[in-house]
């Protein structure tokens, strides 16, 4: 199998801690969300316990390597288990989490310091150090590690990697990188001791490892030096299950205090049963992805058409039982840049068709190829198709395991679905909109989108970046290669008990970034 498409498989489960054969259910008529509500019970912070976390295992494939996590289980033990140099918090925030500070040297964003908080140290007691940042992003960029967070930083070079002194590396860049602070802060990028051995694995979280068995359940104490908020639990039980089935009847049998992802249909299911849910609401984007280089999307006009077809209200209706938002052809709604300005996209059936006419494409019909990798993956494709025929298009869903999906069909259908976490606007872009992207599926390659692109990663200065972005979005908005219908929810749960954990925040992972130290039992 291809690594990249393997790669990609992997990227997506983990985001969505759902297993390859799962998808979110039947099509539902919408319950709503309220994502001002607070899930996961309330009480005053008490220390002790011991939390059961469930989601949707892997089996023999679970790792406690962070470097190559797999799955949904391998990214919340990393969160116990490692930590990281930065994130996005809760209010879509980038924020040092073992950096003290990420700051360029130069004025054109080609060097750039990271500097270490001070006092942190690992399970072991030994002080983490530059000589550890050092060997980690040496591990991590290397390809022999085979990690997928190397390509969300292309512009580092192992070899430019330098100590200033104990706490503080230098990062020689490649190209001026405005944004590099940002790209740091996501779950690759865990810093681990010198020569780090993930059969003793050793990291600097809030959680030491007791016991690991794959597919099955690991075990995690308290780590009370910990540089950041001590836990109030003593233990963390990671709990695999086979499927949400099981994962919401166990959470309702009491033999678990919380589920990851649980998936929009189940939420009702959830309340039902006395336990509360945690909606992060726009985690995801879901886009339809439609290949310029193909004869039947080649022309602008047939891709205009197809961003006509969708009614938005519907698609947040149906495919995701009411947790979302309409979206607008775009991508990171929560970016400082997105553009606002530009007009809602409404359905205009009789416009699509005039377009599809004059591009010569009417009465077309087309194979729409997807994966019930994630939940509402499949049924945003269901939508669109019943949609579409109000448009004179015969859209026929080729809904194919994720195996098959991302040997046979990812980043060759000409018209296929993907599913994207809503990061920065830049990091999302990165991914998937220019010629050297690895999950570019519409093969989009456009001159000006992409000197835009290149003219924002150089410009220092954000009022100026932000304005350039817009730009951009201008431009996938009128030409683009993406159907964009919907912001999209996550849904965890937990039983009544379980404080700590809030709905409506900005998250880009589940469980309010997996900060379980945070989680207490009242």
């Amino acid at each position: 199998m291809d690594a990249r498409k393997l790669s990609r498989r992997q990227v997506l489960q983990a985001a969505a801690g759902t297993t390859f054969v799962l998808g979110a259910g039947g099509i539902l008529a919408a319950c709503g969300s309220d994502s001002s509500s607070s899930g996961g019970g309330g009480g005053t912070p008490t220390k002790g316990g011991n939390l059961r976390v469930g989601l949707i295992g892997g089996g023999s494939t679970e790792t406690l390597d962070p470097f190559v996590p797999l799955l949904a289980p391998d990214i919340l033990r990393g969160y116990l288990l490692y930590t990281y140099v930065g994130e996005f918090n809760g209010e879509y925030e980038p924020t040092g989490l073992m950096a003290e500070s990420v700051e360029p040297v130069d004025d054109k964003g080609q060097v750039w310091d990271l500097t270490l908080r001070n006092g942190m140290e690992f399970h072991n007691g030994k002080t983490v150090t530059s000589d550890d940042v050092i060997w980690s992003f040496n591990h991590l960029m290397d390809p022999k590690t085979g990690s997928t967070g190397s390509g969300l930083l292309p512009w580092v070079d192992p070899k430019n990697i330098k100590k200033i002194n104990k706490r503080t590396t230098r990062f020689t860049l490649t190209r001026p990188v405005s944004i590099f602070e940002q790209a740091l802060y996501n779950f690759a990028t865990t810093i681990v001791p010198e020569n780090y051995n993930p059969a003793k694995p050793i990291g600097a979280g809030p959680f030491k490892m007791k016991s690991f068995k794959p597919g099955d359940r690991s075990v995690f104490t308290r780590f009370d030096n910990f540089y950041g908020k001590t836990a109030y639990v003593d233990q963390v039980e990671v709990i695999s299950f086979n499927d949400t089935t099981a994962l919401v009847n166990a959470l309702s049998a009491g033999d678990i205090d919380i589920a990851q992802s649980v998936g929009f249909s189940n939420a009702a299911v959830v309340e039902s049963a006395g336990n509360q849910i945690v909606n992060t609401p726009g985690m995801f984007w879901f886009p339809l992805t439609m290949s310029v280089d193909d004869p039947a999307f080649k022309d602008e006009r047939v891709r205009e058409a197809f961003r006509l077809i969708p009614d938005r209200q519907q698609m947040v209706d149906q495919a995701y039982s009411g947790y979302g938002a309409i979206g607008n052809d775009l991508y990171a709604w929560d970016d400082p840049a997105y553009n606002s300005g530009l007009p809602q996209r409404e359905q205009d059936l009789d416009k699509a068709k005039q377009l599809l006419l004059q591009a010569g494409q009417e009465n077309l019909s087309i194979e729409l190829a997807t994966t019930p990798a994630v939940p509402g993956q499949v049924e945003t494709c269901q939508v669109f198709a019943e949609q579409a025929k109000g448009a004179g298009v015969n859209v026929k869903v080729n809904n194919r395991d994720p195996d098959t999906f991302y040997t046979d069909y990812y980043m060759q259908a000409p018209f296929s679905s993907d599913t994207f976490t809503n990061l920065p606007y830049l990091n999302n872009t990165l991914q998937c909109q220019l010629p050297e992207s690895y999950y570019n599926q519409s093969h989009f390659d456009d001159p000006q989108f992409n000197r835009l692109y290149d003219q924002a990663l150089s410009e220092m200065d954000q009022t100026k970046r932000n304005e350039i972005e817009m730009q951009m979005q201008q431009i996938q908005y009128e030409r683009g290669a993406l159907v964009i219908s919907a912001q999209v929810d996550n849904i965890d749960a937990t039983a009544p008990n379980v404080g700590g954990l809030e709905s409506g925040l900005k998250w880009y992972s589940p469980l309010n970034g997996f900060h379980l130290e945070n989680v207490f039992l009242s």
